[in-house]
């Protein structure tokens, strides 16, 4: 597990808070370079078991849906949302922009946490976070309206029964 001090240190020192393009009224901690914070994670701190730095990039798909839910409050506004898989937070904090009542921000990598806790106190928003799989097993009932699912296209055709 890794500490939260090593987490908020690493992303401090590899990112800087930027706009994505498509959602420009959001900041969030991202590698303006892929490729050193790639190298050193899976170099340096892949001793320590630290898994790809996913959330240190604004994903297009996690972009447009975040774009979607800005342009349609509607679809959130007052609900529980659930941003599945959700990196950066980016989906999340847009959903909170929107008015949802909350967020709930799932990622079993625990430096993704780090910096959606970062990335929603640069917006001035709260998010719930989970560490847990949430596809490991099926839920009984969802808690959460609607889920959102930005740049995990991988879950769909992973976890079918």
């Amino acid at each position: 597990m890794t500490a939260p001090h090593i987490s908020e240190q690493l992303i401090r020192e590899n990112t800087r808070l930027l706009s994505p393009p498509l959602v420009p009224e959001i900041c969030l901690h991202l590698a303006e370079e892929s490729v050193p914070i790639w190298q050193k994670t899976e170099e340096e701190l892949g001793e320590i078991g630290l898994p790809p730095p996913y959330w240190a990039f604004a994903w297009a798909g996690g972009q447009a849906l975040a774009r979607y839910v800005l342009d349609n409050a509607g679809l959130v506004s007052g609900k529980r949302v659930l941003d599945l898989g959700s990196g950066s937070g980016l989906s999340a904090i847009a959903a909170m922009k929107a008015g949802a009542a909350s967020a709930l921000a799932a990622d079993v990598d625990l430096v993704a946490l780090t910096a959606i806790t970062l990335n929603a106190h640069s917006n001035a928003v709260k998010i719930e976070l989970t560490d847990k799989d949430l596809l490991a097993a099926v839920p009984p009932a969802c808690p959460s309206e609607p889920v959102l699912l930005g740049a995990c296209p991988w879950v769909l055709s992973s976890h079918r029964s």
